[in-house]
This record gives C-alpha cells, structure tokens and sequence, in this order.
C-alpha cells in the first residue's frame, strides 16, 4: 500500500524563536534593563527564527510502530569571534507544547515496509553558544536533511508552538566573556548577570 498524502507526528523535538545579533558595546553599556528587555523583545517578534531542540532519548514516531526514526550528527561547532567593539546576545522563547511533524504529502513511500527514517543533522556555529545550554541538540531546517531507506527525500519538518511561555532567555558574550543563560523574567537574576558582565569587559 502506498500513501500518497501522509504528515507523521514526531516526538522529542521542540520549537523555539532564536535570535543571534551582535550590538555595539557602547550601546549596550548604556542600556538599562528595561532596554535591554525591549529590544529582546522586538527582536523576537520581528527577526526571530524557527529553532528546533532535538531530545534523542525520546525521538518516536506515537502513532507508527511500524517506522523508525533516529538522528545522525556531524559536530564541527567553532565559535565565531565577536568584534572587540561588539556585544553578542543570544536569545530565545519557549512555549509549553510543540507539536512537530515531517511531511510526506509529495513522497511515494510504500507504508508495508518497515521503514528508517533518519535526521542528518550538521552543527551550526550560530547555535555555539546556546548548545551549552539545553539539553537538546540544536538545529534548523537549513541544517538538517531526512532520509528515508538511506536515500534523501524532498521534505521538512513542520512545527507549532503553543502555550504560556516557559522560557526566555539570555546569553551575552564579548567574546572573552559569556554570561550564563539568563532567565530575563526573573529581574535579580538579570540585574546581577548584568551588572557582573558589564563590571567585566
């Protein structure tokens, strides 16, 4: 039996909105807290790109037994250096739920057969500093290429999220200093990361 027209559900991903920019460090010294909230933000809802974390204990397709699904990984993480008049903030959000699926509308894949379907997924330099971070394996769809049998097909995994936010966070680097991921509801933690960072460079 062949499916044409087929959208399986994956466990064990889940979506963020991430952002990577880099800001000059005079700005960013005369920013408050609140400024710096602000153009997170903004950034978030204008820039923002679709992330995925990749859980590899828990990758499944629910509804198909019949079908495996597993992730290869290339590393080959260097950081790119940020300029000494440069601030690098690195930031994302999370909701509660990600309901995440690979398309198969345009694939003829026979459904009798057992099938392996595989993440290659290559490191991304823009990810360096958050893949410290989280627990999951950090990608994008532009990072990322699935295979069926061993052979590429043409196709991309789909996401939404939904929910209350769980998470919103922040890193920021100079370069020779990185904060820790800063959780930016929580203002003790964000002044005192803030003020120690800047105390620093």
């Amino acid at each position: 039996m062949t499916i044409a027209e087929a959208s399986l559900q994956i466990e064990g991903l889940k979506e963020i909105m991430f952002v990577n920019c880099e800001i000059e460090k005079d700005l960013f010294m005369s920013m408050s807290n609140d400024e710096i909230r602000e153009f997170v933000d903004e950034k978030l809802l204008e820039e923002s790109v679709r992330v995925l974390l990749l859980d590899e204990e828990n990758l499944n397709f629910p509804s198909e037994e019949n079908i495996n699904i597993s992730a290869a990984f290339t590393d080959d993480y260097q950081n790119s250096p940020v300029e000494e008049d440069k601030i690098r903030l690195v930031f994302w959000e999370e909701l509660l739920e990600t309901r995440a699926t690979i398309d198969l509308n345009s694939c003829d894949i026979d459904f009798d057969e057992s099938l392996k379907i595989e993440l290659g997924i290559k490191s991304n330099v823009m990810f360096y500093e958050i893949q410290d971070y989280v627990d999951e394996y950090v990608f994008s769809d532009l990072d990322c290429e699935i295979l069926v049998n061993g052979e590429k097909i043409d196709t991309y995994i789909e996401s939404e999220s939904f929910g209350m936010t769980i998470k919103k966070n922040l890193i920021i680097s100079s370069g020779t200093n990185t904060t820790g991921d800063i959780y930016l509801e929580d203002e003790d933690e964000l002044t005192s990361a803030i003020e120690e960072f800047k105390a620093e460079i």
